[in-house]
């Protein structure tokens, strides 16, 4: 409002639009006729706020005009026209007298500019028949500022000129980027373009900042239509507004924050156009995926049938308001949170009744680390048969020994079940100090601290999908950069006794997978 309203000498007014109690739009009345104590409201404003309206960006909510200073009230006329407004809009329940006048804000004004104040007054229908005027209180909310700093700019002000200006040799009205105001949950939003190579908005509640946006995003249907999907939106009230608006922003448009993998490209090179599988959301397969979107990986496929449960925030990625939510849908959160480009799959359900060959469409790597040993002999056997590098990660007996298993096809290694399947002598003879038999066999650690398993798993998967060529077969020469390596049993065993561990039997893994 400021610069229609400051820029003219009292008086001057025009129309409020607004999403539930949010004001956000001024129609002026460029069509009235004015003088320095009166606003005669033109026929053409009535109609052009019932256009605008029909067109779905905001429902009338009053006027605000000019006044000459010293009288910050409504006049006898301000009233009657508004009771009248009211009588023709059955449907509104009451109606806004904004009043803007030079002079220092009272208390209840808002301050306008350097030098105005604007003074909020409703006229409400009552049960006895006749409408009753109350001075009200009102708020100034950052919308615009904290859209602004995110690189979005929304219109908040438009005019019956402006309305219907046609251009030459074209008769559609051009349409100034008017927010939308839609209905979510039965209650209004105002819905702002995010401008982004895909449908992309955020739906601002009339209680902003207080309540938080909800950040959407979509594709175009064979009819050109924006089929629009909600993201989570998470929102604390008692944080500064501006950084979590553009944070929205950006899950919605699905872009990248710019520099976000500076110190990880040297090393791992570009992973955009990658995608992982993800096979159990678990401690390990929540920290891989997390490694991974953090080094740049674009996309992702999370298989899972489990939901959150307070064990799980031990040594996941979860947090407390995770419990309760499918793991898949928790990690997809989790991974957006650190990249808003990432595109996650989500898949709650177990490896047994998925679509594998779907599934496995289009991935670079697959991650292996669920605690169904049945299930995951399945998808290892699916992505061998697809040519896929695969990563497989347990522990066994209560976390006393672990494996980590390298997979990789396309370098001639074994498949998964080969290499674990028949079972390992517990001082085994290979030499793990060198990187080539991490090619055909399984890595076996007697009395593996479980981090440590977990984290070499993370390491071998990130230096994999570092080497995967633009065709996802690894080459020929393919070394990973950090060789197995064999871990020493502690002086004394876990459990306190004094005899050696024995190496867990393979065919008793069903019991103790990789802790979830």
């Amino acid at each position: 409002m400021r610069s229609p309203q400051n820029g003219h000498r009292p008086e001057r007014g025009g129309a409020l639009l607004a999403a539930g109690g949010l004001v956000h739009l001024l129609v002026e009345d460029s069509s009235a006729r004015y003088s320095r104590t009166s606003w005669d409201i033109s026929t053409a404003l009535s109609v052009t706020v019932g256009e605008i309206e029909a067109a779905g960006h905001g429902t009338l909510a009053g006027t605000v005009h000019t006044h000459p200073a010293g009288v910050p009230e409504p006049s006898s006329t301000d009233i009657a026209t508004t009771r009248d407004a009211l009588g023709l809009n059955p449907h509104l329940g009451e109606l806004l007298i904004a009043i803007v006048t030079e002079g220092t804000p009272r208390e209840h004004d808002l301050s306008v500019g350097s030098r105005h104040r604007m003074s909020l007054h409703v006229l409400r229908r009552s049960h006895a028949g006749q409408p009753s005027l109350a001075r009200v209180r009102g708020a100034v909310v950052p919308l615009a500022a904290d859209l602004a700093a995110a690189g979005i700019t929304i219109a908040s002000a438009t005019s019956i000129v402006s309305w219907r200006r046609t251009r030459p040799g074209r008769t559609a009205r051009p349409r100034a980027e008017l927010p939308t105001v839609v209905t979510l949950n039965h209650n209004p939003r105002l819905a702002v373009q995010v401008r982004s190579a895909r449908p992309a908005a955020l739906l601002i509640h009339p209680g902003y900042p207080q309540v938080g946006p909800v950040a959407v995003t979509g594709r175009q249907d064979a009819g050109s239509r924006a089929v629009l999907q909600p993201l989570p939106s998470p929102w604390d009230p008692v944080t500064e507004s501006g950084p979590q608006l553009a944070a929205l922003a950006r899950a919605a448009a699905g872009r990248r924050i710019a520099g976000s993998t500076k110190r990880v490209w040297p090393v791992v090179g570009a992973l955009s156009a990658r995608r992982v599988l993800i096979a159990g959301a678990g401690s390990v397969g929540s920290r891989i995926a997390e490694d991974l979107v953090r080094s740049g990986v674009g996309a992702f496929t999370v298989i899972d049938p489990d939901r959150v449960d307070a064990p799980n925030l031990a040594r996941t990625v979860y947090s407390a308001a995770d419990i309760g939510v499918p793991k898949p849908d928790a990690l997809a959160r989790r991974l957006r949170a650190i990249d808003p480009a990432a595109v996650v799959d989500r898949h709650v359900t177990p490896l047994g009744t998925a679509d594998l060959p779907q599934a496995l469409a289009g991935v670079s790597l697959v991650v292996a680390a669920t605690d169904d040993m049945t299930e995951q002999a399945l998808l290892a056997h699916h992505a061998y048969a697809a040519g896929l590098p695969l990563v497989a990660c347990a522990l066994y007996k209560k976390a006393a020994a672990g494996e980590v298993v390298l997979s990789v096809p396309a370098a001639g290694t074994a498949c998964w079940w080969c290499a674990v399947g028949a079972g390992t002598p517990s001082d085994s003879a290979i030499d793990f100090t060198s990187a080539l038999p991490l090619l055909t066999a399984a890595c076996w650690a007697r009395d593996i601290q479980v981090s440590g398993n977990e984290r070499f798993a993370q390491l071998m998967t990130l230096d994999v999908i570092r080497h995967l060529p633009p065709g996802q077969s690894p080459p020929d020469n393919f070394q990973p950069r950090h060789p197995t390596v064999h871990v020493p049993a502690p002086r004394t065993p876990p459990d306190g006794t004094d005899g050696p561990l024995t190496q867990p039997d393979p065919s008793s893994r069903e019991d103790f997978g990789p802790a979830a």
